[in-house]
């Protein structure tokens, strides 16, 4: 990987503790670590690299397109906004979900 690659996101997570708070305040309960919910976002993620795409979200992850669709529809609950609202710190935050999720681990 290169380093324009992580560039932003090494910048981003330079603080674990604004990293944190940031994914929180732009991901809400699509932060959660429960299986379920990280499957969402997982899937929030892809279609955002798919340039919003449920298609080509579906095939990237080997599902169907329906399946993408009741995804979508539960992070857009837990966001209380659209996936497509704010899209750059979205996806900035999903990002930085593992970076935030792996501190919190290796804090406990």
């Amino acid at each position: 990987m290169a380093h324009d690659d992580v560039a932003m996101l090494c910048l981003a997570s330079s603080d674990l503790e604004a990293a944190r708070e940031f994914v929180e305040r732009e991901l809400g309960g699509l932060a959660a670590k429960d299986a379920q919910t990280q499957r969402v976002a997982s899937t929030v993620r892809v279609y955002l690299e798919q340039g919003a795409q449920a298609r080509r979200t579906a095939a990237a992850l080997g599902i169907h397109a329906n399946t993408v669709g009741l995804r979508l529809r539960a992070a857009e609950k837990l966001l209380g906004r659209p996936v497509t609202c704010r899209l750059v710190e979205t996806a900035l935050a999903l990002s930085l979900l593992s970076v935030v999720h792996g501190s919190e681990e290796h804090q406990a």
